[in-house]
């Protein structure tokens, strides 16, 4: 398995989807404290990435590409498509 390079999803103030760009404008709802990450369902392109939070005075967010074989129940966040 080739692994990607993060390039213009890390260090962002939203989650946003390194596949198609879709940023979520509420991502503090979430539920993600520092340094924990979960898998996100994206309402746009309905793709799954891998997410991270970073918090210190600015909240962000890191995401990455992950296989796409994800089976009902392991993504714990879906965000809705706005």
């Amino acid at each position: 398995m080739k692994i990607e390079k993060l390039t213009d999803t890390q260090n962002t103030t939203n989650i946003t989807c390194p596949y198609c760009g879709w940023e979520d404008k509420n991502s503090r709802e979430c539920g993600l404290s520092d340094k924990d990450s979960d898998i996100v369902a994206c309402p746009n392109c309905d793709k799954y990435f891998r997410v991270r939070c970073f918090v210190s005075v600015l909240r962000s967010y890191s995401s990455k590409k992950i296989n796409q074989n994800i089976k009902d129940g392991t993504c714990i966040y879906a965000p809705d498509k706005e």
